[in-house]
C-alpha cells in the first residue's frame, strides 16, 4: 500500500445504501405476501384480473429496488476499496507529489507518485530510415545472415565503457518511420534484477547474433580519410605503395571497418607507420603477427618499420 485517501465520505454512502437494501428486501417481501394473496382470491374469483395484474407489477417494482440497491452496495465498496492507492506493479517508487491532507481528484491533481518497473527493463533505440533501407537490401543479396528474432541478443555497454552483466532481447520492432526524425524504434527486454539500470538512463547497445558474410575488413588504423573520400596504401605485386579509395561500410567490432568495394581478397594493406611512406616506395612485406579477428598480412619496410594487414574472406 502507498496511499490512504480519507474513506469517510464513501462509507456513509455504503451505509445508505445497505439501508436502502434493507428496505427494498423488506418492501419486496411485502409486495410478495400481497401478491399471493391476491392469486389465491383470483382463484375462487375473489379478486379481479386487474387486482391480480397491480400486485405483479408492484412485486416487479420491489424486486427491482432490490436490484438497485445491490448495485449501489457494490458501487460504494468498489469506491471504498479504491480508498487503499497499492502498487500495480512491481519497481521503485520516486517521491510523494502529494503531502498528507491535500486534495486528490480525477483531473491533474490526481497524481500522487511514479512508479517504474525496474526488472526487466526496456532499452529503446533508434534505426535511421537509410540503415533500415541497407539492411533489407543486404538482406535481400544475402550479404548478412538474420536469425529468428528470438535468437537476437542485445549487449548494453554503460556510459563508463563497462559492459553490462546481463544481455537482453528484442521484442518490438515499430511498424513506421518517425516523420520528425526519419529513424524506426527498436525496443529490447534486458533483465536487471540487480538494479544496476535506471529509468532514463543513456546506454550503448550492440545488436549481437547478425552476421555479415563474405566481407572484406581492416583495421581502423588502415583507413584514411579526406575531402575526396576514404582510401588505404596497399603493397602491389612489385612490392610498391599504391593508394587505392575504397567504400567504408559498417563497423565490425570496435577496431575494423568492413570494406564495401575498392579491395579485393588477396590486396595487402598497409596498417601502421602510414605517416612514414609515400605512393610508389619501394617495401618489404613483413607480417603483422600482433593483429587478432584479421587475416595476418604483410608489411613495408624501406626505411619504415610499417605492416601491412593482407585482406580475405571473412564474417563479422
Amino acid at each position: 500500500m502507498l496511499f490512504r485517501i480519507d474513506p469517510r465520505p464513501f462509507e456513509v454512502a455504503l451505509a445508505e445504501a445497505q439501508a436502502r437494501l434493507a428496505s427494498g428486501e423488506a418492501t419486496l417481501a411485502q409486495a410478495q405476501q400481497n401478491l399471493q394473496r391476491i392469486r389465491d382470491a383470483h382463484a375462487v374469483n375473489a379478486a379481479s384480473q386487474n387486482e391480480l395484474d397491480q400486485a405483479i407489477m408492484r412485486e416487479r417494482v420491489a424486486a427491482a429496488e432490490v436490484e438497485l440497491a445491490k448495485a449501489q452496495i457494490a458501487a460504494a465498496q468498489l469506491q471504498i476499496d479504491y480508498t487503499t492507492i497499492e502498487s500495480p506493479i512491481r519497481g521503485r517508487i520516486g517521491r510523494a507529489l502529494r503531502d498528507v491532507g491535500s486534495y486528490v481528484d480525477a483531473g491533474q491533481n490526481g497524481l500522487l507518485a511514479v512508479v517504474q518497473q525496474v526488472d526487466p527493463m526496456y532499452v529503446r533505440y533508434s534505426v535511421t530510415e537509410t540503415e533500415m533501407l541497407r539492411f533489407q537490401r543486404q538482406l535481400a543479396a544475402n550479404q548478412i545472415i538474420v536469425p529468428d528474432i528470438d535468437a537476437i541478443e542485445l549487449e548494453v555497454t554503460l556510459a563508463d565503457g563497462t559492459v553490462y552483466p546481463y544481455r537482453g532481447r528484442i521484442n518490438f520492432v515499430d511498424v513506421q518511420v518517425d516523420l520528425a526524425t526519419g529513424t524506426t524504434v527498436i525496443r529490447g527486454e534486458v533483465p536487471n534484477p540487480d538494479g544496476m539500470l535506471r529509468p532514463g538512463q543513456f546506454i550503448h547497445a550492440s545488436v549481437l547474433g547478425i552476421e555479415r558474410v563474405n566481407a572484406i575488413r581492416v583495421p581502423q588504423s588502415a583507413v584514411t580519410r579526406s575531402p575526396m573520400g576514404a582510401a588505404v596504401m596497399v603493397v602491389n605485386d612489385e612490392g610498391r605503395v599504391e593508394p587505392r579509395p575504397v567504400v567504408l561500410g559498417e563497423w565490425s567490432g570496435e577496431h575494423d571497418w568492413i570494406i564495401e568495394s575498392g579491395l579485393f581478397p588477396g590486396d595487402r594493406v598497409i596498417i601502421d607507420h602510414l605517416m612514414m611512406i609515400r605512393p610508389g616506395m619501394a617495401v618489404e612485406p613483413r607480417e603483422a603477427s600482433h593483429l587478432t579477428g584479421v587475416s595476418a598480412g604483410a608489411g613495408a619496410g624501406a626505411g619504415a618499420d610499417a605492416a601491412a594487414d593482407e585482406t580475405g574472406e571473412a564474417s563479422s
